[in-house]
């Protein structure tokens, strides 16, 4: 061989080392790539896994949340409907009490709302129709115990029991609707509270 064949041979030899050494370099960063690659992926499968599983939390959570809302809500509506049938019966008692009970009870209510000025109480067509004699006298003394005028108008209003007192102007409604209107809040709490303790 000769010394240029030698030459030829040893740059042949260098650039395969050379090669050689270009491919194992690249397999390794290939290799380190794949890894990275591979490591990349399962952080973000973990990542999406455990996004998954917050999402899937915060459904439960909310979805317990609108359930137990909607259980409050349907029981508070059982309550409510309960109670609004034990005020209607108690209206419907009153509207039904005997003759001399229900203005008894009736002249109560008048006792209350009395002012010390002239008026007059309006009934109802039914309460009118029934009124018993003894009452006119009764209203006209209480009022005027309390400093006041009070008479029976010979008008009716529209109402089912109870009365209204014109003083003027102003009127008092006192229908046993609008007294249990009234105290909605207090007779709610109070039926409420005998119902459900």
């Amino acid at each position: 061989m000769t010394g240029l064949e030698n030459i030829l041979k040893s740059i042949d030899e260098e650039a395969k080392e050379e090669a050689n050494e270009i491919i194992k370099k690249a397999e390794i960063e290939r290799a380190d790539l794949i890894e990275k690659s591979n490591l990349e992926i399962k952080k973000r499968l973990h990542d999406i896994a455990n996004d998954e599983e917050r999402v899937l939390k915060a459904i439960k959570e909310r979805t317990k949340s609108q359930l137990e809302l909607k259980k409050r809500e349907r029981l508070l509506k059982t309550k409510r409907e309960q109670i609004d049938i034990v005020i209607n019966e108690s209206k419907e008692k009153i509207y039904n009490m005997p003759v001399d009970e229900y203005f008894s009870f009736i002249l109560k209510l008048c006792k209350r709302h009395i002012r010390p000025q002239k008026g007059e109480i309006i009934f109802s067509r039914r309460d009118i129709k029934r009124l018993p004699e003894y009452f006119k006298s009764n209203v006209e003394e209480l009022a005027k115990n309390l400093g006041g005028e009070l008479k029976i108008s010979n008008q009716t209003c529209d109402i089912n029991s109870g009365f209204i007192i014109s003083y003027g102007d102003i009127e008092e409604n006192c229908s046993i609707d609008a007294l249990f209107e009234e105290r909605q809040d207090k007779i709610f709490d109070m039926v409420s509270e005998v119902l459900f303790s």
